[in-house]
């Protein structure tokens, strides 16, 4: 006997195949959901491809309300 298995299918811009063999049906609702909610794109890596560069001179360090002569109020 041959046995099926359950699987969910989504195509956007790439095929992406789930198997549902061990989850719950509040499980396969989430699964739905999180692929109707995508965009089908492959994630990439923000690290080291963008380097950010400004025009202008940052100041460097951390500021901190305990350093300066007035306290600092919100």
């Amino acid at each position: 006997m041959e046995t099926r298995l359950t699987l969910l299918r989504a195509v956007n811009t790439r095929d992406k195949v789930i198997d549902l063999k061990d989850f719950e049906v509040n499980g396969i609702q989430k699964k739905v959901e999180l692929l109707l909610d995508s965009s089908g794109a492959k994630i990439r890596s923000l690290k080291g491809s963008r380097v950010v560069e400004s025009t202008t001179e940052a100041a460097r360090g951390i500021w901190s309300g305990m350093h300066v002569d007035a306290p600092f109020k919100i």
